[in-house]
């Protein structure tokens, strides 16, 4: 829902750090006096986290798109250097060489002494670059397509391009000694003893020619393939089958190995081997995502990296936890205080929640297959989810969903309000839907409100009923929904994107700044906020606060003329896209950034 009521691009990137942060005018405390700055929470963590690397004390974690992240805390607090990888690079390696030094690769390959935490570029890579393998000066990498591999024997200075077999579209590259080995799709492995001058395919006992990864470890190498997974402790002469208690033809597409303990993982889950490969078991836990991207260990902690964030298990899989990587955009937020529930998305769309003032976030997926969640609400007990697939509900906060969309003619919802048993939906370009019955089934409306309208926010008070528009003005209803008419004081030129009241007091959030009704709707005048993108609106206490575009947070006291820019702590050029209260703080849902939090009181 995009309307509010009481009822990192990470913790402290070194580039914001080089820029002004926002700050509070030298007046600010005659109208938002509230305690401390903005901080940032480790969520929520949504996104693909294509690689994962443990480096000393270090996890180390490439988000697709978002660059390179690092934390020391096991996920508490995520750090980013950006000043070398790009924030907006998808990292497609890491691989840590000692107990500093560490090379990963994206749009070129990267070098770092200090595990993880400044990294410096040390040569161009072809753009189509997924694999890595690095022996003190030896280094490879191997390409998508049909571009092979890259041998370097001089630590990235000089390079020179090998294609050991034609036809293949993923090269997945390991080292041995001085030896080389290529994982080629259709074709097995190839090696080579001379830096890549004379190759040779070595795939006596391989169950499979499609080769996903390749890796080596001690005097081993370990092959996963689209028929399971495959070691060979002489050089990739013999390959040995380490498939008892998997399921038959298993597909390995990511391996991590520390001494005796092995994981695998695919898209359907991750397994778990004690003993080098004799015998499995299935670690997926209560994990809520399947789309297992990476895995790491350290010690006995499990990493994986999925297409929905970084979540650490402590007990050998059966329990894990999301570790966020502050880099999503939260589009809405509801509370059923203490309890806040977050609509994020980076790669994937999902809800999220915390229950301990952001200090660590669920993700809730199961039965909420939607691939975009627009809008939330919560009221009766109920959680509902505006989605690009209809409409969802949870009666139990989020551990179970069902889609409630009988009747909706257009199931992409953009946004929702709730009075009772009678519920509103916003579609896009699809019109406005009501229902008389929980959302069991819906109706569209037609007494005055256009057929393809883009009803972009909803707002109830009393039995009345506001709809903010997509360039098409404020429809209002006074009779739950039977019949609407356009509130002409209100510009029809702009968004109306949010909603929030007080008492007989309306305030609406527009693209063209903030408006107020001091007759619960009837006529609307301009506040001096003014110019500006405002995407969501909270009152709480004697506060006022607007989420805008680029300038971040702004507030005001209720029945103040002049508005404030309220956002010491929050990066320069922050979009805050969703407000929210749990009573004790304020949350900020930004466009990539996560979630921040400020103190009430």
């Amino acid at each position: 829902m995009k309307s509010c009521r009481l009822p990192v691009l990470c913790l402290l990137m070194l580039l914001v750090l080089a820029l002004p942060q926002c700050k509070k005018s030298s007046d600010s405390a005659k109208s938002v006096d509230l305690p401390g700055d903005w901080v940032q929470t480790n969520g929520p963590g949504n996104g693909l986290v294509g690689c994962v690397a443990v480096i000393g004390d270090n996890i180390l974690a490439g988000v697709n798109g978002r660059g390179m992240y690092f934390t020391a805390d096991i996920g508490t607090s995520w750090l980013c250097d950006t000043t070398a990888i790009p924030n907006n690079s998808t990292v497609t390696a890491i691989v840590p060489v000692n107990d500093t030094t560490v090379y990963s690769i994206s749009d070129r390959l990267y070098r770092s002494y200090n595990k993880g935490v400044k990294w410096k570029a040390i040569a161009g890579i072809s753009t189509t670059t997924v694999s890595l393998a690095v022996n003190g000066s030896l280094i490879v990498t191997g390409t998508l397509g049909t571009g092979g591999i890259s041998i370097s024997q001089d630590g990235g200075m000089n390079w020179t391009s090998f294609t050991p077999t034609t036809g293949s579209y993923r090269n997945a590259v390991a080292i041995l000694g001085q030896d080389i080995f290529d994982g080629t799709s259709g074709a097995g492995i190839f090696y080579t003893h001379d830096f890549g001058q004379h190759w040779e395919a070595v795939n006596t006992g391989l169950g499979s020619l499609e080769v996903h990864c390749l890796t080596a470890s001690g005097s081993s190498l370990y092959a996963g393939t689209s028929k399971g997974l495959y070691s060979s402790p002489d050089n990739g002469q013999n390959w040995n089958p380490l498939n008892n208690g998997l399921p038959t033809d298993l597909k390995v597409a990511c391996i991590a190995i520390n001494g005796s303990s092995i994981l695998i993982g695919n898209t359907n889950g991750i397994w778990y081997s004690s003993n080098m490969g004799l015998s499995w078991a299935s670690v997926i836990g209560n994990l809520p995502v399947t789309d297992i991207r990476s895995l790491a260990l350290s010690g006995s902690s499990f990493i994986a990296g999925t297409t929905a964030g970084l979540f650490v298990s402590n007990y050998q899989g059966q329990l894990w936890s999301l570790k966020g990587i502050p880099v999503t955009t939260v589009k809405s937020m509801c509370t059923s205080i203490p309890i806040v529930f977050a609509a994020a998305e980076l790669n994937t769309s999902g809800v999220y929640t915390t229950s301990d003032h952001g200090a660590s976030w669920r993700l809730l997926r199961p039965q909420l297959t939607a691939r975009n969640i627009a809008t939330l609400a919560f009221g009766g007990g109920i959680l509902v989810a505006g989605t690009d697939s209809g409409v969802f509900i949870s009666q139990n906060q989020g551990l179970l969903w069902s889609r409630r969309s009988d009747g909706l003619t257009n199931t992409d919802v953009r946004s929702v309000g709730m009075i009772g048993a009678h519920w509103f939906a916003g579609t896009y370009n699809g019109g406005f839907f009501r229902s008389d019955d929980y959302g069991n089934t819906w109706n569209k409306l037609s007494t005055g409100v256009p057929d393809n309208i883009y009803v972009y926010s909803i707002f109830c008070q009393g039995s009345t009923i506001f709809a903010g528009t997509y360039y098409g003005g404020l429809l209002i209803s006074r009779d739950l929904g039977q019949t609407w008419q356009i509130n002409n004081q209100m510009p029809s030129n702009t968004v109306i994107s949010s909603f929030a009241s007080s008492g007989s007091t309306i305030y609406a959030g527009t693209f063209i700044g903030v408006y107020k009704s001091d007759d619960e709707g009837q006529t609307w005048l301009a506040t001096t906020l003014e110019n500006q993108v405002v995407y969501s609106m909270l009152i709480v206490d004697n506060y006022i606060f607007a989420g805008v575009k680029t300038w971040s947070m702004y507030g005001t006291t209720i029945n103040g003329s002049r508005w404030w820019q309220f956002c010491t702590g929050l990066p320069y050029m922050t979009t805050v896209t969703s407000l929210a209260t749990d009573g004790t703080l304020i949350f900020a849902g930004t466009q990539g950034l996560g979630i921040w939090t400020h103190r009430l009181r």
